[in-house]
């Protein structure tokens, strides 16, 4: 049998009749599906058939018989149904005798033999609207039967019913910067890609859609340089019927990041190719901002929504403060799930604290979102029989309720549009939109669930202290959100809600900000030298320091001799560096008496924060040695220039005596 994470959550007891069926062991190696035809739902003029497979992965068996039984009386609550559909264990109900037998063939080792059983309406004697337990039982020869439970819903003709509004996430994997590429983007909106079809599936099956800002920014921000394809699915996006309203950006985990301490984040700032010229979006386009470069983060991020300020957090992960924490950011209403919360009431809208809130029944949005993504036609017919089920009995319990539906986020659904049209057939459901549940009677409720230690808390403290520490270095920059900003998109990126389950991903994001922090805190230093020789009393001591980002960048470089042979004359000395290079300080010295000093140089933003790790420089101080080697050279200079006199007179006086020695 399927287990549900929903039943354990649940733990509720199951009262029941007792079966004349006690739970026994099954055929080694046998396994047992049933799907009930139609989604289960059959009246007085649709018979009952369910068909069925036995899967033989043991060894060879004997032919057998399988036979349908089929409870006289609905079940009383959907807790009792749901036990019965999906618990490994199931409840014991009573379902009386076989009302169809069939014969299925030998089964080989590792094969598997269809089968179906049928009976007419009027032979099960069904009268009351409601759901129905069935059990189908696979008896070989001599051996204890193998059975499989399901349900189906008696249709009379007229029915009690509920309305269902539902809302699901349109979102993609955030990548590693918190934006996506233009061959991303190429790729998701194409025709056939995820974006598109998602796009495609909600707008025909009528759901409140969630919308990652994330998608708006990346396509924004690529200008007149983003795919065609992107830019008509942004114009295809703001034009859907459908009720909108914006996810955290890159759908980041929001009671992660509030029992943190962190609280809501979002971005601080965009950046965008110089050279990309912002797109126009007709009626939705903004003014251009100042700087094309630096766009204004409320203009990136400006969307009509139809629904403001409403929180999506995964389910499970609330509590009573992160509420609190939700309205402070401007979250109005939250969306909540219905294992962890008491209610009053059976209602969707409910009052905690004075805080607003969803309720998403569980047991519908686990059903849906398990059809929605079914691998095969027999596993969606098999799912669609129990959500059958168990809103008959939700409309039996609870008629003319307002029912809401927070869907799994999938990246995938390929059964989206064909769940709803099925679900929009069932009598009992009336087909709702989000502001309409919003719009109903709330009642007071309380959060009752106690959560276990996330094992990525850890992971997202050391996040945040990552990015805190970026913060304080980016104000060597004369604008540090160039540093801020992008830092900020890939942390709201790493702890998306996409990589709760996906641990690889997830951890590639988690390496990556951790190995981007790295190098920008390290990307301003003093290269490590040799010893200095400083042979001046008064002079420039010279230090070079280098810079790998690609901003220029300001720092003040400040010297501290160990001995006080040297005097630092001006300290700090301000020093900007250009982008990708090096830049020298001169830092005046006066020297005070000869020998070694070694000497620590530091570095620290216009902020007073400090820049990488300090630096020991060697000096070899040799006070007065330049004045002494003055006084030598001008000396030299002044012999050379007498015997060089000295010289020109002897060359004159040879010159006189030659001729008067030949004449004698």
């Amino acid at each position: 049998m399927r287990i549900f994470p929903l039943l354990l959550a649940l733990g509720l007891a199951v009262t029941g009749a007792v079966a004349p069926l006690a739970p026994a062991a099954a055929v080694d190696g046998v396994s047992l599906t049933i799907t009930p035809a139609g989604n289960g739902v059959i009246g007085p003029e649709a018979d009952l058939v369910v068909n069925g497979t036995v899967v033989n992965d043991g060894a060879a068996t004997d032919a057998a018989a399988v036979t349908l039984h089929v409870a006289r009386t609905p079940v009383t609550d959907r807790a009792e149904l749901l036990k019965w559909l999906t618990a490994e264990e199931p409840p014991a109900l009573e379902v009386g005798a076989a009302v169809a037998t069939a014969s299925v063939p030998a089964i080989g080792a590792a094969q598997s033999r269809g089968f179906s059983l049928s009976v007419a309406a009027d032979a099960l004697g069904l009268a009351e609207f409601g759901s129905y337990p069935i059990q189908v039982r696979y008896s070989p020869p001599g051996g204890e039967p193998t059975v499989e439970e399901g349900a189906i819903v008696w249709n009379p003709g007229s029915t009690p019913s509920f309305s269902l509004s539902a809302a699901a996430a349109l979102t993609v994997p955030p990548p590693a910067s918190g934006l996506l590429d233009a061959t991303q983007l190429g790729d998701y909106t194409a025709p056939t890609g995820q974006l598109s079809r998602m796009l495609d599936e909600y707008v025909t099956s009528g759901v409140a859609i969630g919308v990652d800002p994330m998608i708006i920014a990346s396509i924004r921000l690529l200008g007149t340089n983003a795919p065609p394809s992107a830019t008509a699915w942004l114009a295809r996006l703001a034009a859907v019927p459908n009720e909108t309203f914006a996810l955290s950006y890159a759908d980041s985990d929001l009671g992660l990041l509030s029992q943190s301490g962190a609280g809501v984040l979002t971005p601080v700032a965009f950046r965008m190719d110089p050279a990309a010229v912002p797109a126009q979006e007709g009626a939705t386009a903004t003014p251009a901002p100042v700087d094309p470069a630096a766009p204004p983060v409320d203009e990136v991020l400006a969307w009509p929504y139809t629904i403001d300020g409403i929180a999506w957090p995964r389910p499970d992960t609330v509590t009573t403060p992160d509420l609190a924490t939700f309205t402070a950011a401007g979250y109005t209403t939250t969306l909540l799930s219905s294992s962890g919360i008491d209610r009053d009431s059976f209602t969707s809208a409910v009052s905690i604290d004075g805080t607003a809130g969803i309720v998403s029944d569980d047991i519908v949005a686990n059903l849906i979102s398990e059809a929605v993504v079914a691998p095969s036609m027999s596993a969606w017919q098999t799912t669609m029989a129990q959500l059958a089920a168990s809103t008959a009995e939700l409309a039996k319990t609870h008629p003319g309720s307002p029912v809401f539906a927070a869907l799994n986020r999938a990246a995938d659904a390929p059964r989206f549009a064909e769940t709803f049209q099925a679900l929009q057939s069932f009598p009992w459901v009336n087909e709702a939109v989000l502001t309409e549940t919003m719009a109903a009677g709330a009642s007071a409720a309380t959060v009752s669930q106690e959560l276990a230690d996330d094992p990525r808390m850890a992971t997202v403290n050391s996040l945040l202290q990552t990015e805190a520490a970026v913060a304080n270095f980016a104000t060597v920059l004369a604008d540090p959100t160039q540093l801020t900003g992008p830092r900020r998109l890939a942390l709201l990126a790493t702890v998306s809600n996409q990589w709760a389950l996906d641990v690889a991903g997830g951890a590639a994001l988690v390496e990556q900000f951790r190995t981007d922090g790295f190098d920008i805190l390290n990307a301003i230093s003093i290269p490590s030298g040799s010893t200095v020789n400083l042979l001046s009393d008064n002079g420039p001591l010279p230090i070079t320091v280098s810079n790998a980002l690609a901003y220029p960048a300001t720092v003040h470089v400040s010297v501290k001799p160990a001995r006080a042979i040297l005097n630092v004359t001006e300290d700090p000395i301000v020093l900007t560096i250009e982008a990708n290079s090096q830049a020298k300080a001169f830092v005046p010295v006066q020297t005070v008496a000869n020998g070694q000093v070694r000497t620590v140089v530091t570095l620290s933003s216009p902020a007073a924060v400090p820049i990488s790790q300090p630096v020991t420089v060697s000096l070899n101080v040799q006070a007065g040695w330049e004045t002494a080697a003055t006084w030598v050279l001008a000396a030299i200079v002044v012999v050379m220039f007498i015997a060089g006199v000295i010289r020109t007179i002897r060359k004159r006086r040879r010159a006189v005596q030659e001729p008067a020695q030949e004449a004698a």
